[in-house]
Order: structure tokens, then C-alpha cells, then sequence
């Protein structure tokens, strides 16, 4: 997959300064694409979510030191009692659902589809309900 509008270098003191503040150590194939890439948009994002669910599109690749909504740990303050702790968001599509990965336990470097339409109702916690595993890694 090709990027257009990757974000700025990304070092590894930064990726080690970002994971702190998060409180996570990020899977390692991610940490290699934040080294590498640190965000931007994809020529073509189309993905398949499963039978069920379909098609989707990605938007956006978060990455670190960001504007706005661009920005991991911006994403991930801005959402962060509405999807699980043991995921954060890498990504959004263009329906406002994020592409999110497992970062703690049995979901580390798991890749998951979260649904804003889907999600829990006000008062209840986050859970999997509304999320869908695409990929082991």
C-alpha cells in the first residue's frame, strides 16, 4: 500500500517518548511502520471487514506528532473510554470508525474494526461488541 502525506520523521526516542505517555509498548510490526511511514493516506484504503459487515475504506493513518485528529495520542485521548484498554486506534476511515490495534494480552498485534455506530450506550463501558478482528497482525 502506497501513502501519500506521510507525517514527519518519527525516531525511535519518540516512539519510546509516545508509548510512555500511553502507558503501552506497541507491537513491534507497528512500531516498524511508525519508523517508517509515521502516518499518511493511502492511494487506496479499500478493505474487507468480514461476510457480515463489508467493505470499508481507510482515511487516515495515525501517527505521532500530528495535528488535530491526525495524531495518535490525540485519537486516543478523544476515544479512549469508548473502545477497549487493550486496544488503541491506528487508523479512521472515512465513516468515522476506527482501525484499531491490540496492545495488551491475547489482542496484542491484533487488528480490529470499531464500529461508531455499534458502540456502547452512554454509562456502560467500552467492550468488544462493536468491534470486529480483521487480522492476527
Amino acid at each position: 500500500m502506497r501513502l501519500n502525506a506521510q507525517g514527519p520523521p518519527c525516531s525511535r526516542r519518540d516512539l519510546d517518548s509516545a508509548e510512555g505517555r500511553l502507558k503501552v509498548r506497541l507491537p513491534e510490526q507497528y512500531r516498524a511502520f511508525l519508523l517508517k511511514n509515521n502516518g499518511g493516506r493511502p492511494d487506496h484504503g479499500v478493505f474487507s471487514i468480514n461476510s457480515q459487515e463489508g467493505r470499508s475504506e481507510i482515511d487516515l493513518f495515525l501517527g505521532l506528532d500530528q495535528e488535530g485528529l491526525q495524531d495518535l495520542e490525540i485519537v486516543h485521548r478523544f476515544y479512549e473510554n469508548r473502545f477497549p484498554p487493550e486496544t488503541i486506534p491506528i487508523a479512521s476511515d472515512h465513516s468515522g470508525n476506527l482501525i484499531c490495534i491490540g496492545v495488551l494480552g491475547p489482542f496484542k498485534g491484533k487488528v480490529y474494526f470499531w464500529n461508531h455506530e455499534a458502540e456502547a450506550d452512554e454509562g456502560e463501558g467500552p467492550s468488544f461488541d462493536n468491534m470486529v478482528e480483521m487480522a492476527d497482525s
